[in-house]
């Protein structure tokens, strides 16, 4: 389906949750509904649809997965079987993003993966390179978050981040904040139903109250983040996305900086440096964005504006041909 084939009151509905996700009302959904003058009944309806469509994939909020003391990196390798990737990425609960990637020369096969450790990464590449037939590989990882908002503009046709985008590289665990870890596991996805705080405050004995407060601490810690609806885009005809390699001619972190200042339509704004650092790297260190858009002229515009603002040694765009795994949870 496209974007413009939806039906007006979806459009507008899908906006809202993205954008403006009354996260601290004791009922979000009735919040959300009276500002679009229908019931909630109706809304939720609405939402079951575009579900069953696959086009929700759900409401609630990013979990960051370093307050669970978990490692996370981007990992390139170069060469390789696709195919080979494909199957073992489908296999791998730890992988959130497997994309084969044009632009890059034989670096085709770019992963995002987590693990208890960043030597477990380092272990888990070297065994997945051999696999797959690699001759080469290396680990990005993140030095500082800029930016994580994963939205789509369903009237511009390009993506979009929202309002809350900060993620903290080492957030407390719940647990020295004196909160139930599965709470954050429950608050990832909310229930698509009437009063959605309710069923996670009665699991754990809590007053309903409380539970605006617990998310607004959860957020402010960094816990979780980029609160509202997760769309599958793809879905919509978001069918290209870019991620763009930066390297400044200055400091890395100034030129995420410009990107967090001057793009809003950037959904990922990370600064990487190898690991382990003394890797000699192809691509790093580096300022990393991801942009996305139902068009190579909108993404290819985007991407204008950023090597515009930016002065920068090499900057390069890879473009995703195929998405090695679809469907995983992010």
């Amino acid at each position: 389906m496209r974007i413009d084939q939806l039906d007006p009151m979806d459009r507008k509905m899908l906006m809202v949750l993205q954008y403006e996700f009354p996260f601290s009302a004791i009922d979000p959904y009735e919040t959300v509904a009276e500002k679009l003058g229908i019931s909630v009944d109706e809304m939720l309806q609405r939402l079951q649809a575009l579900k069953k469509a696959g086009i929700v994939k759900r409401i609630g909020f990013y979990l960051n997965p370093r307050s669970r003391r978990r490692s996370v990196a981007l990992i390139a390798f170069k060469g390789g079987s696709v195919d080979v990737a494909e199957k073992l990425c489908r296999e791998d609960d730890e992988i959130t993003h497997c994309y084969e990637r044009e632009g890059g020369g034989d670096w085709r096969i770019w992963i995002v993966r987590r693990a208890p450790s960043m030597e477990g990464l380092l272990e888990w590449a070297s065994a997945f390179a051999r696999k797959i037939g690699a001759v080469r590989f290396e680990i990005l990882e993140a030095t500082r978050v800029y930016r994580l908002s994963v939205k789509y503009d369903l009237y511009e046709g390009v993506s979009r981040a929202g309002p809350y985008t900060r993620v903290v590289l080492n957030p407390p665990s719940p647990e020295e904040l004196g909160i139930e870890p599965s709470i954050p596991r429950d608050l990832r996805s909310l229930p698509l139903e009437p009063r959605p705080y309710h069923r996670i405050a009665e699991k754990h004995g809590l007053p309903v109250e409380q539970m605006p407060r617990i998310v607004e601490l959860l957020l402010e810690k960094g816990i979780l983040g980029d609160p509202g609806l997760v769309l599958d885009g793809h879905r919509l005809g978001f069918s290209y996305n870019g991620m763009v390699i930066v390297k400044p001619v200055g400091e890395v972190s100034k030129a995420c900086e410009v990107i967090v200042e001057k793009v809003p339509e950037a959904t990922h704004i990370v600064s990487r440096r190898a690991y382990p650092p003394d890797t000699r790297s192809a691509w790093a260190p580096t300022c990393y964005a991801m942009i996305h858009a139902v068009s190579r002229e909108k993404l290819d515009a985007i991407y204008r504006r950023i090597q515009g603002e930016i002065e920068a040694r090499e900057i390069k765009m890879l473009i995703s041909v195929r998405d090695l795994k679809p469907g995983a949870e992010r």
